[in-house]
């Protein structure tokens, strides 16, 4: 096989399917930290009691003691719920956003990468001789 067309070949491959695979695993990956920390569901839920505990009063005989326990009850397990969900948030955010900054750094190698193999190799010629 010709060295020219084998070289070709390797560049058709490197900037084609390569990067477009690269891509669709990124894509992936991003898609899988958004569902993993289920961030819409948190998100819709952000100020939902924790594990729905919530207490209901009895309107049948007023009480004002057995009244302001449930609402503090509640204020407490929304509190424990959103700060919990919050959390949950943040760490996926961090993820998403290391997964984005990664894969920008990973495709800017990876398209860098035949020009620093010739650099490299260049380099090493004229070190050897020069």
């Amino acid at each position: 096989m010709d060295a020219t067309l084998l070289l070709g070949e390797y560049f058709v491959w490197h900037y084609g399917k390569s990067v477009r695979d690269f891509l669709i695993i990124w894509r992936n990956m991003l898609w899988f930290g958004y569902h993993f920390f289920s961030m819409r569901l948190l998100a819709r839920t952000f100020l939902a009691p924790y594990k729905r505990f919530h207490q209901q009063y009895d309107w049948g005989h007023l009480e004002l003691g057995a009244l302001g326990q449930d609402i503090l009850l509640n204020l407490f397990m929304r509190m424990l719920g959103m700060a919990l969900r919050s959390f949950v948030l943040v760490a996926g955010l961090v993820f998403e956003i290391l997964v984005l900054a990664a894969g920008i750094v990973a495709v800017a190698i990876w398209l860098l990468l035949p020009a620093i193999a010739v650099f490299l190799a260049l380099s090493g010629v004229f070190l050897l001789f020069g």
